[in-house]
C-alpha cells in the first residue's frame, strides 16, 4: 500500500489523526462540540490550557495570581516551549475549551507520524511502520492519558527523540540530537527526566545487540556535548521549570528501605501482570485488585488486538535482539519499585508515566514479527498470550473474595464471622467488558494468522491494519466512555464557563468556590483564589499549608473549615455556594455558619450565593507584637494536627519572625506578652480585636500591574514591618521608592518588608528563579551548536572533495 517515505509521512500522519478523530468525536458529540471528559482533564489541563491562553494575551508571564495563593507562571505551567500550546494560543481563551479535542487529534497524528518513521528504521515495509504507529497511538496508555492530556506531548515528539539518537550514531549526523533533546526538554520536564532514563537502557541495549550500532571515542563525544547541549538550549524555560519542581515536597518522599524491593501492598504486582493483558480500567478506580492502591498510576501496556502476543513472538524469534534485551530491561525495572522509581525522579508514588517508551518498542516488536514468512512464531505469541489471558480471566472471575458479616449470638452479643464469595459476583459490567475484548482479540488475531499463507503479505498487514484500527477503536470506546459517566455532564460544564459574578469591591480579595466535585473554578471564573488543584506551586505554599495542618501531598488545596483565622489572613473574603443545594442540605445552616464564624449572607447572583468575611484582611498590614519559634511550638503542637485549632489565631496577633529576624526589627516590635501567647487566651473575641487592628493599619494603595508585578504605597508616622498575604518566592525583588530593598519570609512563607517612616512607593518585581541562567544556557548553547553544525558541515565537504 504504501511505496516510499513520503507516503509514510503523509499515511502515518492522516490516518492516526483520522482514526483518533473517530475515536473522540462522540465526546464532543455527546457535549456539543466542547470535549468534556472527568477528573484530571477537567480540573486541570481544561482550566489550566484557558488560563495560560488568557495570561499570555496579556503579556503576564511572570507572577501568576489565580494559582493557588500565587505561583511562577513559567516555572508552574511550563506551556510556552510547547507547540500545541501555541495553536491555542492563536485564538482568544474563550474558544480553548472547544479546541481541546481538535489539538488532541492533530497530536495523535503526529505521534502515528513520528512513531512510524521510527519503526521504519527497522521493519522492512511502510505497511507495517504505519501498524506499529497505530499500535502505539492507540495503545492502552495513550488511551488511559487522555484525562491527563499533556501526556500526549510527550508522546507524540518522544520517538523523535530516538531517531535524532539513531541518526547521530548510524549516519554520523551532527546536531538534530541537540534538537530533539531541547524539544523533548520543553514539552514536559518530568517526563523529559524518565526519557533519559530511557535512553541510557536504549544505548546499551543497541550496543549490546546490534552489529550496526557502533560508536568510537569521537562520536561519543559528540553525543555527549549534544546531550549537554540540548538541554543548555531549553534552559531558558527547563531551568525555571526543574528548579520549581524540585522545590516541590513530593519530589523529596524519596523512595527507601524495603519499598526500594518490593511492593506494597503485593496486589500491585497483579495489576501490573493485569495491564500486559487488558485493556485498562478507569483511572479513578481498581475493581480487580482493590487494595493495590493503584488508581491514577498510567499503568497500561496493552496493545489492541495483539496484547502480548507479538511481544512473545518476537521474544521467541529473536532472543539476541537489541529489542528483546531493551524490553526485558524495562519490565524488569517495573517490577522492582526502586528501579520504576528511577523514571519518576525517585519518588515513593505507584507511577508509571513513562511505560509509553516501553510501549513504542513492544509496538516495534510486534510489526517484527509480523514480517516473518512463516507463522510458527506468531501462533506461539498468540498461544502463549492466549493460556496466560484465560488463566488470568479465572482467576479474577473465580478467586474467593471475604465477606464480612456480624451475627449476634445466644447471649446476644455480636460476632464477627467471614464468608467467602466468588469475585465474579463483585464486579461491574465494565470488568466483563474488559475480559471479553481480551478473548475476543486472541481470537481474532489467530483467525489472521491462520488466514496468513492464503493471502498476499500486502493483503494480509491490510487486514491486520485493519484488525488494529478496529479493536483500537472498540477499546478506546468503552473505556472513554465509562470514565466519562464520571465526569460533568455539559450543561454544569456550560455554566462554570459563563458564570458571570459582580462582586463590587476594589480591595484585593480571594474567594473560596464550594461547589462539590470542582476543582480549579476560580481559574475559569477569573477569581483569585486558595482552592486549587495544581502540583507546581511555590514551597511556601506547601509549608503555609503543612505548617497549619492542611494536606496538600495530593495536590490539592482545600482549608479546613475551622481555620477562619488563616482565611481571614489570606484575605479569603469571599464563599460561594450554589443557591439551590445549600439551603436543602448541610452546609450554610446555623451549625455550619457557626463554624465559619466570619463569614455573613452577601447576596445572591448569578445562581449562587455569596458570603463575606467582614474580618478578611487587606493584602497588607502591620504589627505592633511578634512571636519567636519557642512561642508557637509551645502553641502548635509538633505531629499533632488534630490539636491545632487555634493556632493560626496568632498569626492575626503578632508576626513570627525567626531569631535573625527578630533581632533585626526588635527596634519597631515587641514581644508578644506571655499572657496573650497561649492557646487558651486565643479566643474568638480575642480573635476578632486583632483582625480589627489590621485592617485599621492596612497599607495605603496597592496596584497589580505589568507581568504579575505589584506595587504598595505606605504612609505610616514610624518604620514598619509591613507583611503581606503574598507568598514568599526566591523570585522577587523589592524597591523602595527606586531603592532596592531587603524581603523577608515571615509569618512561615509570607512576604514582608521593612518600610520607613512617612509616604512610600515600594514596588515588587518577580522574575522566576533560574530564568536569568537559563536565558544564558540557551544563548550560549545556541551559539555552541551553531559552531559546531558548521565545523562539521565543512569537515564533512572538505572530506567529501578529498575523497
Amino acid at each position: 500500500m504504501i511505496k516510499n517515505n513520503k507516503q509514510l509521512y503523509i499515511y502515518s500522519f492522516f490516518i492516526t489523526a483520522l482514526v483518533s478523530l473517530i475515536l473522540y468525536l462522540p465526546l464532543i458529540v455527546l457535549d456539543n462540540g466542547m470535549m468534556v471528559y472527568f477528573g484530571d482533564f477537567n480540573f486541570q489541563p481544561f482550566t489550566f490550557i484557558k488560563l495560560a491562553v488568557q495570561e499570555i494575551h496579556k503579556g503576564n508571564i511572570g507572577w501568576n495570581w489565580y494559582t493557588d495563593l500565587g505561583a511562577s507562571f513559567i516555572g508552574s505551567y511550563g506551556y510556552l516551549g510547547n507547540p500545541f500550546f501555541w495553536i491555542f494560543a492563536i485564538f482568544p481563551s474563550e474558544l480553548s475549551p472547544y479546541l481541546m479535542m481538535p489539538v488532541l487529534v492533530l497530536k495523535c497524528g503526529v505521534m502515528g507520524l513520528f512513531s512510524s518513521v521510527y519503526i521504519k528504521r527497522f521493519s522492512k515495509t511502510y505497511d507495517a511502520a504505519l501498524i506499529g504507529g497505530l499500535l502505539y497511538t492507540l495503545s492502552g496508555y495513550s488511551i488511559y492519558a487522555t484525562v491527563f492530556y499533556q501526556f500526549h506531548d510527550a508522546m507524540a515528539f518522544f520517538p523523535l527523540l530516538l531517531i535524532a539518537l539513531e541518526e547521530a550514531v548510524i549516519n554520523k549526523r551532527r546536531g538534530v540530537f541537540a534538537l530533539s533533546v531541547a524539544i523533548n526538554a520543553v514539552i514536559n520536564i518530568f517526563t523529559f527526566v524518565g526519557s533519559c532514563f530511557f535512553l541510557v537502557i536504549y544505548f546499551i541495549s543497541r550496543l549490546i545487540g546490534s552489529k550496526d550500532f557502533r560508536i568510537n571515542i569521537k562520536d561519543f563525544f559528540c553525543l555527549a556535548f549534544e546531550s549537554i547541549a540540548g538541554v543548555m538550549l531549553a534552559g531558558v524555560l527547563f531551568v525555571p521549570g526543574i528548579v520549581q519542581i524540585l522545590d516541590i515536597p513530593r519530589i523529596s518522599n524519596i523512595i527507601n528501605g524495603s519499598e526500594f524491593m518490593f511492593y506494597e501492598p503485593a496486589e500491585r504486582y497483579g495489576v501490573i501482570l493485569q495491564s500486559m493483558f487488558f485493556m485498562p480500567e478507569i483511572p479513578i478506580k481498581s475493581e480487580i485488585f482493590r487494595e493495590s492502591k493503584s488508581t491514577w498510576s498510567s499503568l497500561s501496556l496493552y496493545l489492541p488486538l495483539f496484547s502480548m502476543a507479538g511481544v512473545f513472538a518476537f521474544m521467541k524469534q529473536k532472543k539476541k535482539s537489541w529489542i528483546n534485551i531493551a524490553i526485558k530491561i524495562c519490565f524488569l525495572f517495573i517490577f522492582i519499585p526502586g528501579l520504576n522509581a528511577i523514571f519518576i525522579m525517585m519518588n515513593y508514588m505507584f507511577y508509571f508515566r513513562w511505560v509509553y517508551m516501553l510501549q513504542l518498542l513492544m509496538a516495534l516488536a510486534t510489526v517484527c514479527a509480523l514480517e516473518r514468512e512463516d507463522t510458527k512464531y506468531l501462533k506461539y505469541g498468540n498461544k502463549v498470550c492466549a493460556v496466560i489471558t484465560i488463566i488470568f480471566s479465572l482467576f479474577i472471575l473465580l478467586h474467593p473474595i471475604p465477606e464480612i458479616i456480624d451475627i449476634e449470638n445466644e447471649v446476644g452479643k455480636y460476632e464477627t464471622i467471614y464468608k467467602y464469595k466468588l469475585a465474579l459476583t463483585n464486579y461491574s459490567v465494565y470488568i466483563y467488558i474488559i475480559i471479553g475484548i481480551s478473548i475476543v482479540s486472541i481470537i481474532i488475531y489467530g483467525l489472521l494468522i491462520k488466514s496468513k499463507k492464503k493471502l498476499s503479505t500486502e493483503k494480509f498487514m491490510s487486514n491486520i491494519m485493519l484488525g488494529t484500527i478496529v479493536m483500537g477503536l472498540i477499546t478506546g470506546y468503552v473505556h472513554l466512555i465509562s470514565a466519562r459517566s464520571y465526569g460533568y455532564d455539559f450543561g454544569t460544564m456550560k455554566k462554570n464557563l459563563s458564570v458571570d459574578l459582580n462582586i463590587e469591591d476594589e480591595d484585593f480579595y480571594r474567594v473560596e468556590i464550594n461547589v462539590a466535585g470542582t476543582n480549579n473554578l476560580s481559574m475559569l471564573w477569573g477569581e483569585y483564589s486558595p482552592k486549587c488543584f495544581h502540583t507546581t506551586v511555590p514551597k511556601s505554599i506547601f509549608d503555609i499549608y503543612k505548617y497549619f495542618g492542611i494536606d496538600r501531598s495530593g495536590s490539592i488545596t482545600v482549608i479546613s473549615d475551622n481555620l477562619y483565622a488563616l482565611r481571614t489572613y489570606i484575605g479569603s473574603k469571599y464563599y460561594i455556594v450554589p443557591d439551590n443545594v445549600f439551603t436543602d442540605n448541610f452546609l450554610m445552616n446555623d451549625e455550619y455558619m457557626d463554624i465559619l464564624k466570619t463569614f455573613e449572607y452577601y447576596k445572591t447572583e448569578d445562581g449562587y450565593d455569596i458570603y463575606k468575611n467582614k474580618y478578611s484582611l487587606p493584602i497588607g498590614f502591620t504589627y505592633d507584637t511578634y512571636v519567636d519559634e519557642t512561642t508557637m511550638k509551645k502553641i502548635l503542637p509538633e505531629n499533632k494536627v488534630e490539636e491545632r485549632p487555634y493556632t493560626d489565631n496568632l498569626i492575626i496577633s503578632s508576626v513570627y519572625l525567626n531569631d535573625e529576624q527578630i533581632e533585626k526589627f526588635s527596634d519597631i516590635l515587641d514581644p508578644l506578652e506571655d499572657e496573650k501567647s497561649t492557646l487558651e487566651s486565643l479566643t474568638f473575641e480575642r480573635f476578632e480585636e486583632d483582625a480589627t487592628e489590621r485592617i485599621e493599619s492596612r497599607i495605603k494603595d496597592f496596584e497589580i500591574y505589568d507581568n504579575g508585578n505589584f506595587r504598595i504605597d505606605t504612609d505610616y508616622s514610624d518604620d514598619e514591618l509591613v507583611v503581606t498575604n503574598v507568598p514568599y518566592d526566591k523570585g522577587w525583588s523589592a524597591s523602595i521608592n527606586g531603592k532596592p530593598a531587603e524581603i523577608e519570609c515571615v509569618n512561615v512563607g509570607f512576604i514582608g518588608i521593612r518600610v520607613p517612616a512617612g509616604e512610600n512607593s515600594i514596588e515588587f518585581k518577580y522574575t522566576a528563579p533560574g530564568l536569568k541562567l537559563g536565558i544564558i544556557f540557551s544563548v550560549s548553547s545556541a551559539l555552541m551548536i551553531g559552531g559546531y553544525c558548521l565545523y562539521h558541515y565543512k569537515l564533512k565537504k572538505k572530506d567529501e572533495k578529498n575523497a
